[in-house]
Protein backbone atom coordinates (compact mmCIF):
# COMPACT_ATOMS: atom_id res chain seq x y z
CA UNK A 1 0.00 0.00 0.00
CA UNK A 2 2.99 2.31 0.48
CA UNK A 3 4.34 1.67 -3.02
CA UNK A 4 7.83 0.40 -2.13
CA UNK A 5 8.81 -0.98 -5.52
CA UNK A 6 12.20 -2.43 -4.49
CA UNK A 7 10.71 -4.31 -1.55
CA UNK A 8 7.98 -5.73 -3.78
CA UNK A 9 10.65 -6.80 -6.29
CA UNK A 10 12.66 -8.56 -3.60
CA UNK A 11 9.62 -10.39 -2.26
CA UNK A 12 8.53 -11.52 -5.70
CA UNK A 13 12.07 -12.75 -6.44
CA UNK A 14 11.90 -15.22 -3.50
CA UNK A 15 9.14 -17.11 -5.28
CA UNK A 16 7.55 -17.70 -1.88
CA UNK A 17 4.87 -15.03 -1.99
CA UNK A 18 1.53 -15.08 -3.76
CA UNK A 19 1.27 -11.90 -5.86
CA UNK A 20 -2.50 -12.39 -6.02
CA UNK A 21 -3.15 -13.01 -2.31
CA UNK A 22 -6.35 -11.64 -0.72
CA UNK A 23 -6.70 -9.41 2.32
CA UNK A 24 -9.59 -9.62 4.80
CA UNK A 25 -11.70 -7.43 2.50
CA UNK A 26 -10.63 -9.42 -0.57
CA UNK A 27 -8.20 -6.74 -1.68
CA UNK A 28 -5.17 -7.90 -3.69
CA UNK A 29 -1.70 -6.29 -3.97
CA UNK A 30 -2.62 -5.16 -7.50
CA UNK A 31 -5.86 -3.64 -6.31
CA UNK A 32 -4.16 -1.63 -3.53
CA UNK A 33 -1.35 -0.50 -5.84
CA UNK A 34 -3.86 0.60 -8.49
CA UNK A 35 -6.02 2.42 -5.96
CA UNK A 36 -3.05 4.39 -4.62
CA UNK A 37 -1.46 5.13 -7.98
CA UNK A 38 1.76 3.11 -7.61
CA UNK A 39 2.43 2.66 -11.32
CA UNK A 40 5.78 0.81 -11.04
CA UNK A 41 4.38 -1.67 -8.51
CA UNK A 42 1.38 -2.29 -10.79
CA UNK A 43 3.80 -2.91 -13.67
CA UNK A 44 5.81 -5.40 -11.60
CA UNK A 45 2.75 -7.33 -10.52
CA UNK A 46 1.37 -7.51 -14.05
CA UNK A 47 4.66 -8.93 -15.38
CA UNK A 48 4.37 -11.94 -13.03
CA UNK A 49 1.39 -13.06 -15.08
CA UNK A 50 0.01 -14.47 -11.82
CA UNK A 51 -2.46 -11.73 -10.93
CA UNK A 52 -6.05 -11.18 -11.99
CA UNK A 53 -6.21 -7.57 -13.23
CA UNK A 54 -10.01 -7.61 -13.16
CA UNK A 55 -10.48 -9.04 -9.67
CA UNK A 56 -13.46 -7.88 -7.56
CA UNK A 57 -13.16 -6.90 -3.90
CA UNK A 58 -16.00 -6.90 -1.37
CA UNK A 59 -17.28 -3.61 -2.79
CA UNK A 60 -17.52 -5.13 -6.27
CA UNK A 61 -14.80 -2.74 -7.42
CA UNK A 62 -11.89 -3.58 -9.71
CA UNK A 63 -8.36 -2.17 -9.92
CA UNK A 64 -9.43 -0.20 -13.02
CA UNK A 65 -12.42 1.32 -11.21
CA UNK A 66 -10.24 2.51 -8.32
CA UNK A 67 -7.52 3.88 -10.59
CA UNK A 68 -10.06 5.76 -12.75
CA UNK A 69 -11.86 7.19 -9.72
CA UNK A 70 -8.65 8.42 -8.10
CA UNK A 71 -7.15 9.93 -11.24
CA UNK A 72 -4.18 7.60 -11.81
CA UNK A 73 -3.95 7.83 -15.59
CA UNK A 74 -0.70 5.82 -15.96
CA UNK A 75 -2.18 2.93 -13.97
CA UNK A 76 -5.36 3.05 -16.05
CA UNK A 77 -3.32 2.80 -19.25
CA UNK A 78 -1.27 -0.13 -17.88
CA UNK A 79 -4.40 -2.05 -16.93
CA UNK A 80 -6.08 -1.37 -20.27
CA UNK A 81 -2.95 -2.50 -22.14
CA UNK A 82 -3.30 -6.02 -20.66
CA UNK A 83 -6.50 -6.54 -22.63
CA UNK A 84 -7.79 -8.45 -19.59
CA UNK A 85 -9.92 -5.78 -17.93
CA UNK A 86 -13.51 -4.84 -18.66
CA UNK A 87 -13.70 -1.04 -19.20
CA UNK A 88 -17.50 -1.21 -19.05
CA UNK A 89 -17.69 -3.04 -15.72
CA UNK A 90 -20.36 -1.76 -13.29
CA UNK A 91 -19.92 -1.77 -9.50
CA UNK A 92 -22.73 -2.19 -6.98
CA UNK A 93 -23.91 1.37 -7.70
CA UNK A 94 -23.89 0.59 -11.44
CA UNK A 95 -21.01 2.99 -11.89
CA UNK A 96 -18.33 2.42 -14.51
CA UNK A 97 -14.68 3.55 -14.74
CA UNK A 98 -15.56 6.31 -17.20
CA UNK A 99 -18.37 7.54 -14.95
CA UNK A 100 -15.97 7.88 -12.00
CA UNK A 101 -13.39 9.61 -14.17
CA UNK A 102 -15.96 12.05 -15.57
CA UNK A 103 -17.44 12.70 -12.14
CA UNK A 104 -14.06 13.66 -10.73
CA UNK A 105 -12.85 15.60 -13.77
CA UNK A 106 -10.03 13.27 -14.86
CA UNK A 107 -9.91 14.34 -18.50
CA UNK A 108 -6.94 12.19 -19.60
CA UNK A 109 -8.52 9.06 -18.12
CA UNK A 110 -11.82 9.82 -19.85
CA UNK A 111 -9.89 10.18 -23.11
CA UNK A 112 -8.11 6.83 -22.54
CA UNK A 113 -11.36 5.05 -21.73
CA UNK A 114 -13.25 6.52 -24.70
CA UNK A 115 -11.13 4.39 -27.03
CA UNK A 116 -12.09 1.15 -25.28
CA UNK A 117 -15.61 1.68 -23.86
CA UNK A 118 -18.36 0.03 -25.84
CA UNK A 119 -21.62 0.69 -24.00
CA UNK A 120 -20.88 2.70 -20.84
CA UNK A 121 -20.61 6.21 -22.31
CA UNK A 122 -24.24 6.94 -21.51
CA UNK A 123 -24.85 4.24 -18.92
CA UNK A 124 -27.02 5.24 -15.94
CA UNK A 125 -26.13 4.44 -12.34
CA UNK A 126 -28.71 3.60 -9.65
CA UNK A 127 -29.78 7.27 -9.57
CA UNK A 128 -30.03 7.26 -13.37
CA UNK A 129 -27.12 9.67 -13.59
CA UNK A 130 -24.73 9.51 -16.53
CA UNK A 131 -21.02 10.45 -16.90
CA UNK A 132 -22.12 13.62 -18.72
CA UNK A 133 -24.53 14.56 -15.95
CA UNK A 134 -21.87 14.19 -13.23
CA UNK A 135 -19.32 16.15 -15.25
CA UNK A 136 -21.84 18.95 -15.90
CA UNK A 137 -22.90 19.11 -12.25
CA UNK A 138 -19.31 19.27 -10.99
CA UNK A 139 -18.16 21.87 -13.50
CA UNK A 140 -15.70 19.77 -15.53
CA UNK A 141 -16.07 21.68 -18.78
CA UNK A 142 -13.26 19.90 -20.65
CA UNK A 143 -14.77 16.50 -19.83
CA UNK A 144 -18.21 17.66 -20.95
CA UNK A 145 -16.70 18.80 -24.23
CA UNK A 146 -15.01 15.41 -24.73
CA UNK A 147 -18.21 13.47 -24.07
CA UNK A 148 -20.35 15.67 -26.31
CA UNK A 149 -17.81 15.34 -29.14
CA UNK A 150 -18.44 11.57 -29.27
CA UNK A 151 -22.03 12.15 -30.36
CA UNK A 152 -22.97 9.12 -28.28
CA UNK A 153 -24.38 10.81 -25.18
CA UNK A 154 -27.86 12.21 -24.54
CA UNK A 155 -27.43 15.79 -23.27
CA UNK A 156 -31.10 16.06 -22.25
CA UNK A 157 -31.55 12.86 -20.23
CA UNK A 158 -33.39 13.10 -16.88
CA UNK A 159 -32.27 11.40 -13.68
CA UNK A 160 -34.52 10.15 -10.86
CA UNK A 161 -34.85 13.71 -9.57
CA UNK A 162 -36.13 14.91 -12.97
CA UNK A 163 -32.94 16.91 -13.56
CA UNK A 164 -30.79 16.99 -16.70
CA UNK A 165 -27.10 17.81 -17.26
CA UNK A 166 -28.35 21.23 -18.41
CA UNK A 167 -30.37 21.94 -15.27
CA UNK A 168 -27.53 20.79 -12.99
CA UNK A 169 -25.03 23.03 -14.79
CA UNK A 170 -27.40 25.98 -14.41
CA UNK A 171 -28.04 25.42 -10.71
CA UNK A 172 -24.30 25.12 -10.06
CA UNK A 173 -23.52 28.24 -12.12
CA UNK A 174 -21.30 26.62 -14.76
CA UNK A 175 -21.84 29.10 -17.61
CA UNK A 176 -19.28 27.49 -19.93
CA UNK A 177 -21.02 24.12 -19.71
CA UNK A 178 -24.43 25.73 -20.21
CA UNK A 179 -23.08 27.30 -23.39
CA UNK A 180 -21.72 23.94 -24.63
CA UNK A 181 -25.03 22.18 -24.00
CA UNK A 182 -27.06 24.93 -25.67
CA UNK A 183 -24.79 24.68 -28.71
CA UNK A 184 -25.80 21.03 -29.23
CA UNK A 185 -29.33 22.12 -30.06
CA UNK A 186 -30.52 19.01 -28.23
CA UNK A 187 -31.47 20.48 -24.86
CA UNK A 188 -34.76 22.10 -23.93
CA UNK A 189 -33.80 25.38 -22.20
CA UNK A 190 -37.38 25.76 -20.94
CA UNK A 191 -37.66 22.25 -19.51
CA UNK A 192 -39.83 22.10 -16.38
CA UNK A 193 -38.98 19.89 -13.43
CA UNK A 194 -41.44 18.14 -11.09
CA UNK A 195 -42.37 21.53 -9.58
CA UNK A 196 -42.82 23.08 -13.05
CA UNK A 197 -39.79 25.24 -12.32
CA UNK A 198 -37.66 26.18 -15.32
CA UNK A 199 -33.86 26.46 -15.71
CA UNK A 200 -34.31 30.24 -16.00
CA UNK A 201 -35.94 30.41 -12.57
CA UNK A 202 -33.14 28.32 -11.03
CA UNK A 203 -30.47 30.53 -12.59
CA UNK A 204 -32.21 33.66 -11.34
CA UNK A 205 -32.74 32.30 -7.84
CA UNK A 206 -29.01 31.54 -7.56
CA UNK A 207 -28.05 34.91 -9.04
CA UNK A 208 -26.19 33.52 -12.07
CA UNK A 209 -26.56 36.61 -14.26
CA UNK A 210 -24.30 35.34 -17.07
CA UNK A 211 -26.42 32.21 -17.43
CA UNK A 212 -29.62 34.26 -17.37
CA UNK A 213 -28.24 36.28 -20.31
CA UNK A 214 -27.38 33.06 -22.19
CA UNK A 215 -30.87 31.66 -21.69
CA UNK A 216 -32.64 34.85 -22.69
CA UNK A 217 -30.37 35.23 -25.73
CA UNK A 218 -31.34 31.74 -26.91
CA UNK A 219 -34.86 33.00 -27.59
CA UNK A 220 -36.20 29.65 -26.44
CA UNK A 221 -37.28 30.48 -22.90
CA UNK A 222 -40.49 32.03 -21.62
CA UNK A 223 -39.46 34.73 -19.11
CA UNK A 224 -43.00 34.83 -17.69
CA UNK A 225 -43.68 31.14 -17.11
CA UNK A 226 -45.30 30.27 -13.78
CA UNK A 227 -44.32 27.22 -11.74
CA UNK A 228 -46.44 25.07 -9.41
CA UNK A 229 -46.09 27.71 -6.66
CA UNK A 230 -47.39 30.43 -9.01
CA UNK A 231 -43.96 32.04 -9.07
CA UNK A 232 -42.47 33.52 -12.24
CA UNK A 233 -38.79 34.15 -13.03
CA UNK A 234 -39.40 37.79 -12.05
CA UNK A 235 -40.77 36.62 -8.69
CA UNK A 236 -37.49 34.82 -7.96
CA UNK A 237 -35.43 37.83 -9.05
CA UNK A 238 -37.43 40.10 -6.75
CA UNK A 239 -37.20 37.74 -3.78
CA UNK A 240 -33.43 37.30 -4.23
CA UNK A 241 -32.97 41.10 -4.71
CA UNK A 242 -31.18 40.72 -8.05
CA UNK A 243 -31.77 44.18 -9.55
CA UNK A 244 -29.73 43.59 -12.71
CA UNK A 245 -31.68 40.43 -13.49
CA UNK A 246 -34.96 42.30 -12.93
CA UNK A 247 -33.76 44.82 -15.54
CA UNK A 248 -32.89 41.99 -17.96
CA UNK A 249 -36.35 40.44 -17.60
CA UNK A 250 -38.16 43.75 -18.00
CA UNK A 251 -36.06 44.50 -21.10
CA UNK A 252 -37.46 41.41 -22.86
CA UNK A 253 -40.88 43.07 -23.01
CA UNK A 254 -42.41 39.66 -22.39
CA UNK A 255 -43.14 39.97 -18.68
CA UNK A 256 -46.78 40.67 -17.79
CA UNK A 257 -46.72 42.93 -14.74
CA UNK A 258 -50.49 43.13 -14.43
CA UNK A 259 -51.41 39.49 -14.09
CA UNK A 260 -52.38 37.21 -11.20
CA UNK A 261 -48.85 37.36 -9.80
CA UNK A 262 -48.56 40.77 -8.12
CA UNK A 263 -44.87 41.58 -8.61
CA UNK A 264 -45.19 45.05 -7.10
CA UNK A 265 -46.55 43.50 -3.91
CA UNK A 266 -43.62 41.04 -3.91
CA UNK A 267 -41.14 43.91 -4.13
CA UNK A 268 -42.79 45.69 -1.20
CA UNK A 269 -42.84 42.51 0.88
CA UNK A 270 -39.11 42.04 0.23
CA UNK A 271 -38.58 45.67 1.25
CA UNK A 272 -36.54 46.33 -1.89
CA UNK A 273 -37.08 49.95 -2.77
CA UNK A 274 -34.89 49.94 -5.90
CA UNK A 275 -36.74 47.01 -7.49
CA UNK A 276 -40.05 48.61 -6.53
CA UNK A 277 -39.00 51.77 -8.39
CA UNK A 278 -37.99 49.71 -11.45
CA UNK A 279 -41.43 48.07 -11.59
CA UNK A 280 -43.23 51.29 -10.71
CA UNK A 281 -41.44 53.17 -13.50
CA UNK A 282 -42.79 50.82 -16.18
CA UNK A 283 -46.27 52.26 -15.70
CA UNK A 284 -47.65 48.78 -16.31
CA UNK A 285 -48.51 47.75 -12.77
CA UNK A 286 -51.94 47.84 -11.17
CA UNK A 287 -51.60 50.29 -8.28
CA UNK A 288 -55.05 49.59 -6.86
CA UNK A 289 -55.33 45.89 -5.98
CA UNK A 290 -57.80 46.68 -3.18
CA UNK A 291 -55.16 48.59 -1.24
CA UNK A 292 -52.82 45.58 -1.00
CA UNK A 293 -49.76 47.64 -1.93
CA UNK A 294 -50.60 50.35 0.59
CA UNK A 295 -51.12 47.91 3.42
CA UNK A 296 -47.91 46.05 2.55
CA UNK A 297 -45.94 49.32 2.60
CA UNK A 298 -47.42 50.17 6.00
CA UNK A 299 -46.67 46.71 7.38
CA UNK A 300 -43.03 46.98 6.24
CA UNK A 301 -42.93 50.58 7.53
CA UNK A 302 -41.35 51.72 4.27
CA UNK A 303 -42.08 55.42 4.10
CA UNK A 304 -40.41 55.98 0.72
CA UNK A 305 -42.51 53.32 -1.02
CA UNK A 306 -45.65 54.59 0.69
CA UNK A 307 -44.88 58.15 -0.45
CA UNK A 308 -44.51 56.94 -4.06
CA UNK A 309 -47.88 55.20 -3.87
CA UNK A 310 -49.56 58.18 -2.26
CA UNK A 311 -48.04 60.52 -4.87
CA UNK A 312 -49.93 58.75 -7.68
CA UNK A 313 -53.06 60.59 -6.59
CA UNK A 314 -55.04 57.37 -6.85
CA UNK A 315 -55.27 56.76 -3.12
CA UNK A 316 -58.40 57.51 -1.12
CA UNK A 317 -56.98 58.12 2.34
CA UNK A 318 -60.33 57.50 4.00
CA UNK A 319 -61.40 54.44 2.07
CA UNK A 320 -62.10 51.30 4.06
CA UNK A 321 -60.19 48.67 2.10
CA UNK A 322 -61.34 45.08 2.16
CA UNK A 323 -58.15 43.41 3.43
CA UNK A 324 -59.20 39.99 4.66
CA UNK A 325 -56.05 39.35 6.71
CA UNK A 326 -56.86 42.30 9.03
CA UNK A 327 -60.57 41.68 9.33
CA UNK A 328 -61.63 43.89 6.40
CA UNK A 329 -63.25 47.31 6.26
CA UNK A 330 -60.45 49.35 7.87
CA UNK A 331 -58.71 52.51 6.70
CA UNK A 332 -55.01 52.88 6.09
CA UNK A 333 -54.62 55.06 9.19
CA UNK A 334 -56.32 52.46 11.37
CA UNK A 335 -54.07 49.71 9.97
CA UNK A 336 -50.93 51.77 10.63
CA UNK A 337 -52.05 52.56 14.18
CA UNK A 338 -52.99 48.95 14.96
CA UNK A 339 -49.53 47.80 13.79
CA UNK A 340 -47.77 50.33 16.02
CA UNK A 341 -46.21 52.16 13.04
CA UNK A 342 -45.82 55.64 14.53
CA UNK A 343 -43.79 57.08 11.63
CA UNK A 344 -46.48 56.01 9.15
CA UNK A 345 -49.27 57.44 11.33
CA UNK A 346 -47.41 60.78 11.40
CA UNK A 347 -46.86 60.64 7.62
CA UNK A 348 -50.54 60.02 6.89
CA UNK A 349 -51.74 62.73 9.26
CA UNK A 350 -49.21 65.19 7.81
CA UNK A 351 -50.72 64.86 4.32
CA UNK A 352 -53.75 66.78 5.52
CA UNK A 353 -55.99 64.42 3.58
CA UNK A 354 -57.26 62.40 6.51
CA UNK A 355 -60.92 63.16 7.27
CA UNK A 356 -60.64 64.39 10.86
CA UNK A 357 -64.36 64.98 11.19
CA UNK A 358 -64.99 61.26 11.14
CA UNK A 359 -63.83 59.58 14.34
CA UNK A 360 -63.06 55.90 14.66
CA UNK A 361 -66.14 54.05 15.86
CA UNK A 362 -66.42 52.83 19.45
CA UNK A 363 -65.79 49.29 18.19
CA UNK A 364 -62.67 50.39 16.30
CA UNK A 365 -61.36 52.39 19.25
CA UNK A 366 -61.84 49.43 21.58
CA UNK A 367 -59.98 47.25 19.10
CA UNK A 368 -57.11 49.72 19.04
CA UNK A 369 -57.05 49.81 22.83
CA UNK A 370 -56.74 46.03 22.88
CA UNK A 371 -53.62 46.07 20.65
CA UNK A 372 -50.51 45.82 22.79
CA UNK A 373 -48.47 47.07 19.81
CA UNK A 374 -50.12 50.48 20.02
CA UNK A 375 -48.25 52.85 22.32
CA UNK A 376 -49.26 56.14 23.98
CA UNK A 377 -47.52 58.31 21.36
CA UNK A 378 -49.79 56.94 18.61
CA UNK A 379 -52.83 57.31 20.88
CA UNK A 380 -51.99 60.97 21.53
CA UNK A 381 -51.54 61.59 17.79
CA UNK A 382 -54.95 60.07 17.02
CA UNK A 383 -56.65 61.96 19.86
CA UNK A 384 -55.05 65.24 18.75
CA UNK A 385 -56.20 64.57 15.17
CA UNK A 386 -59.76 64.03 16.39
CA UNK A 387 -59.83 60.44 15.18
CA UNK A 388 -60.25 58.89 18.63
CA UNK A 389 -62.62 59.81 21.46
CA UNK A 390 -60.38 60.15 24.57
CA UNK A 391 -63.04 58.78 26.93
CA UNK A 392 -63.61 55.65 24.85
CA UNK A 393 -59.86 55.21 24.41
CA UNK A 394 -59.00 55.34 28.11
CA UNK A 395 -61.86 53.00 28.90
CA UNK A 396 -60.50 50.52 26.32
CA UNK A 397 -56.97 50.79 27.73
CA UNK A 398 -58.22 50.22 31.28
CA UNK A 399 -60.14 47.21 30.06
CA UNK A 400 -56.97 45.81 28.50
CA UNK A 401 -55.01 46.36 31.71
CA UNK A 402 -57.73 44.66 33.78
CA UNK A 403 -57.79 41.71 31.37
CA UNK A 404 -54.02 41.35 31.61
CA UNK A 405 -54.18 41.39 35.44
CA UNK A 406 -56.88 38.72 35.42
CA UNK A 407 -54.79 36.52 33.13
CA UNK A 408 -51.72 36.93 35.32
CA UNK A 409 -53.69 36.12 38.47
CA UNK A 410 -55.14 33.03 36.77
CA UNK A 411 -51.66 31.80 35.81
CA UNK A 412 -50.35 32.40 39.33
CA UNK A 413 -53.21 30.35 40.82
CA UNK A 414 -52.57 27.52 38.36
CA UNK A 415 -48.89 27.41 39.24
Amino acid sequence: MKGHEEVVQLLLATGEVDPDSRSFHRGTPLLFASKNGHRDVVKLLLTTDKVDPDFLDNNRSTPLLYAAENGHVDVVKLLLSTGKVNPDFKDKKRRTPILYAAKNGHKDIVKALLATCKDSLDLRDIWRKTPLLYAANNGHEDVVELLLATGKVDPDFRDVYDNTPFSYAIQAGHAGIVKLLLATGKVDPDLRDACHKTPLSYAIEAGHETIVKLLLASGKVDPDLRDACHKTPLSYAIKARHENIVKLLLATGKVDLDREVDHLYEAIQCENENIFKLLFATGKVDLDREGAHLYAAVECENENILKLLLATGKVDYNQEYNQEYIGGGETLLFWAASQGKESIVRLLLATGKIDRSKKFTIRQTKRLGAYQSLDDNIAMLLIAAGKVDPAVWYKAVCGRARLLRERMDSRCRES
